[in-house]
């Protein structure tokens, strides 16, 4: 990591530089944080994602903790889970903090070697959102939301094969939209889908008993969201 501190700008106390920083788009933060170890530093405490969370949701703060096994956590998590509740899971332009930590959750817990069983994981998100009000119905829709924002954001490398290859095997979580495109890639016909190209391609090799595919192309889902941002390092910096 380059230290750059002995420049003007590093000379600036830290509160100005929380406020430089909130301005530059998000998709530069990750360079950013590698700058200097006081930059570093800045975007490991709770200040910038405070500051954040203020100018980009200001009503969030006023929200209340909610009952349920998916914490709220650190003033940094509840950043990325506003952004992703406004831009990774389509929710008709609602921001709903619980809807990003939902999808956080279970990026993790995909992403974990111990991982659940994928009926425990999508008992758990369901369980959830019904204890904080929503109907069953309700529930339901938005853990089928979530569990296709995640996979459509999964990176295009063998451990995402695999991990689709095991769901395929699993075959315990149904919702909508996963089944029918499934079937539909499984026999050539390619349509439109709020999954993943590419995650689709995975797994409907998988279930044909194809082997893992050597080329892989990603295409847009409709929602334009920074490269950074999608990436394993924006939510483990």
């Amino acid at each position: 990591m380059t230290d750059r501190s002995d420049g003007p700008i590093g000379r600036l106390p830290e509160h100005l530089l929380v406020e430089i920083f909130v301005h530059v788009p998000v998709c530069e933060w990750v360079q950013i944080a590698c700058v200097n170890k006081q930059w570093a530093s800045i975007f490991q405490g709770d200040s910038l994602w405070q500051t954040a969370i203020a100018r980009n949701w200001p009503s969030a703060g006023l929200r209340k903790r909610w009952p349920g096994p998916i914490p709220r956590g650190s003033a940094r998590r509840r950043f990325q889970a506003l952004y992703v509740s406004e831009n990774l899971v389509p929710s008709g332009g609602e921001i709903d903090e619980l809807v990003g930590h939902t999808y956080l959750y279970l990026k993790e817990q995909l992403e974990h070697p111990a991982m659940p069983p994928s009926s425990i994981l999508h008992g758990t998100i369901i369980d959830q959102f019904i204890a904080c009000g929503k109907t069953g119905e309700k529930a339901h829709d938005l853990a089928s939301k979530i569990w296709l924002a995640v996979i459509d954001g999964l990176e295009e490398n063998q451990q995402t094969f695999l991990l689709l290859k095991h769901l395929a095997r699993e075959g315990e979580v149904h919702f909508k939209g996963f089944d029918a495109a499934v079937d539909g890639l499984a026999v050539g016909i390619r349509g439109s889908t709020p999954v993943g190209h590419v995650a689709l391609s995975l797994l409907a090799s998988t279930l044909a008993g194809a082997d893992a595919p050597r080329t892989a192309t990603r295409q847009a889902s409709g929602v334009t969201v920074p490269m950074a941002m999608q990436s394993s390092s924006f939510f483990h910096m």
